[in-house]
């Protein structure tokens, strides 16, 4: 059986960031191009206000949010193996419920009876994480990787933009990379499919690198 995984949803699920992208070009007219920071008020000469627009309006279109390719696939075959509804932990605000809920049922069908939605701030990902018994978290903000990580819990880092200047390890490249004091406990993945890869077809193998890790 699996190890009991978390999963975060915008850029780890749902690629939320390409419709952003239109709606900044809609409303703004704005041509965002590469995403290199999460925080878009800091690449962008925006307001957090208009952040915050940006990113409702992008969740309210969730018929073009799409899924990041084998996540799905993923999520549905850790369901089956666990024999227990996934959970997503997401610091979307509760206020976009409805949408979060639609995108469920347009994408992952009679399944998204088969997924626990849980909101809260980021700050609060940790203690949710411990609270439900999550002993492996998949992420994609350097922020919440790094505070996860370092209360003791594995971290799979989906490779994005935004997040490619924290050096840590992958098994793509086997190159470990602790510069900046930052922990083992997190590990770089490609996409949904080397995640897929590793849980299922070499389990023994990540089972048995993250048995032996300790904290530098």
């Amino acid at each position: 059986m699996l190890p009991k995984i978390g999963f975060d949803l915008d850029g780890c699920l749902v690629d939320l960031v390409s419709v952003i992208k239109e709606v900044a070009r809609e409303l703004y007219g704005l041509d965002m191009g590469v995403v290199v920071r999460y925080e878009l008020e800091k690449q962008y000469q925006l307001s957090p206000d208009q952040v915050r627009s940006l990113v409702h309006v992008a969740i309210s279109r969730y018929t073009e949010c799409k899924p990041y390719p084998g996540a799905l696939e993923f999520l549905y075959s850790y369901i089956q193996d666990r024999g227990e509804k996934a959970v997503v932990i997401t610091s979307r605000s509760p206020s976009t419920s409805v949408y979060t809920k639609r995108w469920f049922d347009v994408w992952f069908g009679v399944a998204a009876s088969k997924v626990d939605i849980c909101y809260v701030r980021g700050n609060d990902k940790l203690s949710c994480i411990n609270d439900l018994g999550i002993e492996v978290y998949i992420e994609d903000r350097v922020k919440y990787a790094k505070e996860i990580a370092r209360g003791d819990v594995r971290v799979v880092l989906m490779d994005r933009s935004w997040n490619r200047h924290l050096k840590v390890f992958s098994f793509k490249d086997r190159s470990y990379h602790y510069g900046d004091g930052h922990v083992c406990n997190i590990v770089r993945m490609y996409g949904w499919y080397e995640v897929y890869n590793y849980f299922f077809n070499r389990r023994e193998f990540i089972r048995k690198y993250w048995s032996v890790i300790e904290w530098e």
